[in-house]
C-alpha cells in the first residue's frame, strides 16, 4: 500500500465523535454587604462548553469557538450580576445559562466550582463585620451543573473531610482467607478521609448551603455514632437531606 493511500484511507475512517472546549483554573472572589456586614467567597471556575464545532479542530476554524479569555471574563461578569449573596450551585446555574442564551450554537455547558472555605472570623466570642479565616472543618466543597438546554443537573461533593476516634470504633467480620494476617478488634483508634459526592433532585426548600452543611454532618454523625458491630461507617436511613 502506498503512503497515498495509506493517509486517504485514514482520513475516511477517522471521525470526531465528541469535543468540548472551556477554560480551567478561574479565580473569582465576590464580596457581599448586607446588614452591616461583609459576606465573603473565593471559587475556583472551571468551563466547559460544547457545541457543533469540529471544524475547529479538522480544518483550523474557529468561527465556533468561545474563546477562553471570554469564558474567564464570562465568569467574572455573572459573579458581579449576583447581585444577592449566592451559593456555588446558584452562581454556576447562572453562568451556565449566560452561555446558553449568548451562544445559540453550543447544545451543553457544564460549570465545576471548589469553593475556598472561608468563614466569619470570630474575636472576642463575637462575629467579626468584615473578618474571615480558612476553616477546613467541613471538608472542600464542590459543585458541578451541567445545561443541556432540556435539563440540569446540580451535583455537589465533599472531598478530604478527615475525622479521628480514639474510642468505639472495631474492624471485625471481614473476608479471611492466607493472605489475611490482621486481626479483628472490637475496640481501636481510627483516623479517615472522606470524600461524598450526591445529586440534587429539586432545590433544597433551605438553600444549598444549609444542605451542604446538614450533608457534612451527617458524615460526621456516621463517623462518630458508636459502632458496636464494628463497621467504620453507620448511617441511619433517616439521615436526608
Amino acid at each position: 500500500m502506498s503512503k497515498e493511500l495509506k493517509a486517504e484511507t485514514f482520513k475516511n475512517t477517522i471521525r470526531m465523535s465528541w469535543q468540548n472546549h472551556g477554560k480551567a483554573r478561574v479565580r473569582v472572589g465576590r464580596r457581599w454587604t448586607a446588614g452591616g456586614k461583609d459576606y465573603f467567597v473565593e471559587w475556583k471556575v472551571q468551563t466547559l462548553l460544547e457545541s457543533s464545532c469540529e471544524e475547529a479542530y479538522t480544518k483550523g476554524d474557529n468561527k465556533g469557538i468561545v474563546a477562553t479569555d471570554t469564558q474567564r471574563n464570562t465568569c467574572y461578569y455573572v459573579a458581579d450580576q449576583m447581585k444577592d449573596i449566592c451559593s456555588p450551585e446558584e452562581y454556576a446555574q447562572a453562568l451556565a445559562n449566560h452561555f446558553l442564551e449568548t451562544y445559540e450554537h453550543i447544545s451543553q455547558v457544564t460549570v465545576d466550582i471548589t469553593a475556598k472555605p472561608w468563614t466569619r472570623a470570630v474575636v472576642e466570642e463575637k462575629e467579626h463585620q468584615h473578618g474571615f479565616v480558612l476553616d477546613n472543618s467541613k471538608g472542600e466543597r464542590g459543585v458541578q451543573v451541567v445545561n443541556n438546554r432540556k435539563t440540569v443537573t446540580t451535583k455537589a461533593k465533599c472531598t478530604g473531610l478527615t475525622m479521628l476516634k480514639t474510642t468505639q470504633s472495631g474492624f471485625e467480620g471481614y473476608i479471611k482467607d492466607k493472605f489475611t494476617l490482621l486481626p479483628e478488634t472490637k475496640e481501636r483508634m481510627m483516623a479517615s478521609s472522606v470524600d461524598a459526592e450526591w445529586t440534587y433532585i429539586r432545590k433544597p426548600s433551605n438553600g444549598y448551603d444549609s444542605a451542604y452543611d446538614k450533608a457534612v454532618a451527617i458524615l460526621k454523625k456516621g463517623i462518630f455514632r458508636a459502632c458496636s458491630k464494628g463497621s467504620l461507617f453507620l448511617f441511619h436511613p433517616a439521615d436526608t437531606l
